[in-house]
């Protein structure tokens, strides 16, 4: 089931667009996260999803900064392979220093299974 995230209107898996107001449709999975908390990070907003991963928009809850959350996609935080994958991705970011590339300032993997890095918000 997808969702938009403006309206927060159902519609079937193979639509992509509201037909209210015409936002991208996400998973139900990605709003239900909506104002949680992961780590020390509040996910207030998606800023898109790809294949691996979920992207939201947060603050960092003690020190009001904000951030981009990139979580890996629950139905692959069971596999080793595709944290590592995800861990290399967030350390390929952190090796390259270029004012164009966003910095990659922490990464995590809760108890309850999300696995998670952080980025600066620009």
């Amino acid at each position: 089931m997808k969702v938009c995230p403006r309206c927060y209107t159902r519609f079937p898996d193979g639509e992509r667009f509201c037909l209210h107001d015409s936002a991208v449709l996400v998973e139900e999975e990605d709003i239900a996260r909506l104002g949680t908390s992961i780590g020390n990070y509040r996910l207030d907003k998606i800023l898109g999803r790809g294949g691996m991963g979920t992207v939201y928009a947060g603050e960092h809850i003690y020190i009001k900064r904000p951030v981009a959350v990139k979580i890996l996609h629950p139905q692959f935080a069971r596999y080793q392979e595709a944290i590592h994958r995800f861990l290399r991705e967030a350390r390929a970011a952190t090796s390259i220093n270029h004012a164009n590339i966003v910095d990659v300032t922490d990464f995590g993997i809760l108890a309850d299974g999300p696995v998670y890095f952080v980025m600066e918000y620009l």
